[in-house]
């Protein structure tokens, strides 16, 4: 959705020693996600938007719980998720488009 797509200019580095998806649950119970500065999240109705993509579509509703709480909050931090290999939110991480608060 356009209204949530970045500033033309922004660039997104993903982290350099990317956590594997056990260790990015770990993190996320002990520490806040945020967006990164340029990162966009939007929400409509029950849908949500990072950067221009649907992040909600095709999601387990634990990881579609996680978006909306980023999106209301712009922080999430909890111990609830599991299984999150190839989640949208796991794929934004890796992306730079989420960052841990350090």
């Amino acid at each position: 959705l356009f209204r949530s797509e970045p500033k033309q200019q922004a660039f997104f580095d993903g982290p350099s020693k990317p956590l594997n998806p056990k260790a990015f649950l770990k993190k996320l119970g002990q520490r806040q996600l945020k967006p990164s500065p340029q990162t966009r999240i939007l929400s409509l109705g029950k849908t949500v938007y990072c950067n221009g993509d649907e992040v909600t579509k095709n999601q387990t509703p634990k990881v579609i719980s996680a978006w909306h709480n980023l999106s209301a909050n712009k922080l999430l931090q909890t111990s609830t998720l599991s299984n999150i290999q190839g989640s949208s939110l796991y794929e934004a991480y890796l992306a730079g488009w989420l960052i841990f608060d350090e």
